[in-house]
């Protein structure tokens, strides 16, 4: 009876996991590792070196500590044999999504990445709100309002709508009074060149200025090992260059940002 009991409930995190947009893409970014190394003429060892500082980051406890936390993957010790199979099995041509998440339960992972990429709307650990499944917001003591967007858990088809919505909520916050803030600042490896057409149009009127920060800024390379982690196009431009994905800011009044948002 207990052994069916638990073969059921892995059966079920087994399913949960096909499904869930986080370890999906988790899986896909060694999927392209294995890919980039089976390449003609690929530079193993710049190839392996790149990927291994992707996975050996602590993504997510240094951004706890600057108000702020992320659905990411943090080394501890229960995970990392996990990764580290992953990477090897990768770098011998034989990863498979299907073995990834098996192996994710038979090594008891399973259930703590599930947790950790959860939605978790309110306040969180940090001190900051998250909105939705993609964005989250703290309270600066200069009058700021700083808005974060992490898409890693959010299907694509989903991203614009929750990206309007989280935009929506937070004018809606700021019209009404219960959040003051002079400015929004919007900070995030999304708000690439690709992404501008789409900010523009939500904010017509506003005259934008995207700032691109430098890696060595507090809380930049977090950033930008999500994108690494989570986004394919990123990894992959990465792997074959060294080259990290940019973060930039985008910074609005209150009053332009509740202009063009608020209903």
């Amino acid at each position: 009876m207990e052994h069916r009991k638990h073969r059921e409930k892995e059966g079920q995190i087994y399913e949960q996991l096909k499904e869930n947009a986080s370890f999906k893409r988790v899986a896909r970014s060694f999927e392209i590792y294995q890919k980039a190394l089976q390449e003609e003429g690929a530079d193993i060892e710049a190839l392996k070196n790149r990927m291994h500082e992707v996975y050996q980051a602590k993504i997510s406890t240094d951004t706890i500590k600057e108000k702020g936390k992320t659905r990411a993957l943090e080394y501890t010790e229960s995970n990392i044999p996990f990764f580290t199979y992953a990477l090897t099995q990768a770098e011998q041509g034989t990863f498979t999504m299907e073995e990834f998440t098996k192996e994710s339960i038979r090594m008891g992972v399973a259930e703590t990445l599930l947790e950790n990429w959860a939605p978790k709307i309110g306040k969180g650990e940090g001190g900051e709100i998250h909105i939705n499944e993609l964005m989250y917001y703290t309270e600066e003591k200069d009058g700021k309002v700083s808005v974060h967007i992490n898409p890693s858990g959010v299907k694509s088809e989903n991203l614009i709508p929750k990206v309007l919505e989280g935009f929506q909520m937070i004018a809606k916050s700021i019209k009404e009074g219960t959040l003051t803030s002079d400015t929004v600042s919007m900070t995030s490896w999304l708000l690439n060149k690709g992404f501008e057409p789409t900010v523009k149009m939500l904010f017509p009127k506003a005259n934008l200025h995207f700032e691109e920060l430098p890696d060595e800024e507090r809380g930049v390379a977090n950033i930008q090992n999500l994108a690494l982690t989570f986004n394919g196009r990123s990894l992959n431009e990465f792997l074959k260059t060294g080259q990290r994905p940019p973060v930039r800011r985008l910074t609005l009044s209150a009053d332009e940002f509740v202009g063009a948002l608020a209903a």
